[in-house]
């Protein structure tokens, strides 16, 4: 049972209570033990409140990780308060989708970085978390659980404290914290539902530019389903190719390699619409302006379960203003398609759909 969370330590200004909880347990358990099966409090997490004498039962503070307790003790869990290492705090409005105690939810434009790196120190997402919290003057380091590349619009996780950001970040590695985007890929897509296995790797001297590798790439899965198909202006042959039509899709990643979505539906033979990196381009006729100015990659839906408790958190975010675009923009064209095709189908058929591609092959052995 969970009583009290996140207040200023009494005993210890430096501290901050993260919070407090009722043993239930019929027979006294080793501090530690308790923790680590009841809360989920990883090993990283007890050496954090060893090391900042943040354990306290009944009152009494910084004590062992071997101490026993009972049924109905009071136990205390307390980190130093701290900005975010590495974050300065600025003061810029940021999309807050969920907030509680321990968990903060945004939703994250395209073009900003998520949390700084070398080549952006300031203007990321996590700058803008730290101003947030400053301004309600809230002493604590935000943790980003999931990260989304800067072109890549959507929701992104952060926590409070280290011991929310390893459960939450523990549910990724297991599979249970679901993630659904929405991608608008170049090509009519003739499948319902796939899923793609194959591992990925850094392309040697491409900087961040990932690949197919099957010598020695991570495992990757990628699910994927149709939403929709925008169908082109022709299948013919050179000028008379016309649009190759594009189709919008429900991507749900089982791992987190990084460009995972990216690489694999590019490798299946339909690129993201923007992506240049790997080969969606623009996305629209020659001599048009492209329908979107980056990819067209939203994660748009994310459930896991909240931090010392057994209730599930969805959260959706809204399709950007400039994805909508380059829908309206397919749907149009698809319509004027599907009028061109109806009035000379008898003479030069209609454009078919592709399937994905195999697999890319993998090296002799």
């Amino acid at each position: 049972m969970i009583l009290d969370e996140h207040r200023e330590h009494r005993d210890c200004p430096n501290l901050r209570l993260v919070l407090t909880t009722v043993v239930q347990s019929a027979t006294p358990r080793r501090l530690g033990s308790y923790l680590r099966s009841e809360l989920g409090i990883s090993r990283r997490g007890l050496r954090l409140l060893k090391d900042c004498g943040g354990l306290a039962v009944n009152g009494a503070a910084a004590v062992p990780v071997g101490t026993y307790v009972e049924d109905g003790d009071a136990i205390s869990l307390s980190l130093p308060s701290e900005a975010s290492p590495g974050v300065n705090p600025e003061s810029f409005p940021v999309a807050l989708i969920y907030e509680d105690e321990h968990l903060l939810v945004l939703d994250k434009p395209a073009g900003m970085v998520t949390h700084p790196v070398k080549s952006h120190q300031s203007g990321t997402l996590a700058n803008g978390v730290a101003g947030y919290l400053a301004d309600k003057g809230i002493c604590c380091a935000s943790h980003p659980v999931n990260r989304l590349d800067k072109d890549t619009s959507g929701l992104v996780v952060f926590a409070k404290n280290p011991l929310a950001h390893d459960q939450v970040a523990a549910q990724i590695v297991a599979g249970a914290f679901q993630r659904t985007y929405l991608a608008l890929v170049v090509g009519v897509v003739a499948a319902d539902a796939g899923c793609i296995d194959w591992p990925i790797g850094e392309k040697p001297a491409k900087g961040a530019e990932r690949y197919i590798d099957w010598a020695d790439g991570k495992p990757a899965v990628t699910k994927w389903e149709l939403v929709r198909a925008y169908p082109g202006s022709g299948a013919g042959d050179g000028a008379d190719a016309g649009q190759p039509g594009h189709s919008l899709l429900k991507v749900r990643p089982e791992t987190g390699r990084t460009h995972q979505i990216r690489v694999h539906l590019a490798a299946a033979g339909f690129p993201i619409v923007g992506d240049a990196l790997y080969g969606g381009e623009g996305g629209s006729e020659e001599g048009e302006p492209p329908l979107i100015a980056r990819q067209a990659l939203h994660a748009a839906q994310i459930c896991f379960t909240k931090p010392f408790s057994a209730e599930k958190l969805y959260l959706e975010s809204p399709l950007p203003e400039d994805f909508a675009a380059a829908l309206r923009h397919c749907e149009g064209a698809a319509d004027t398609a599907g009028a061109a095709g109806t009035s000379d189908a008898a003479d030069t058929g209609t454009a078919s759909a592709a399937q994905p591609s195999k697999a890319p092959k993998a090296p002799k052995a």
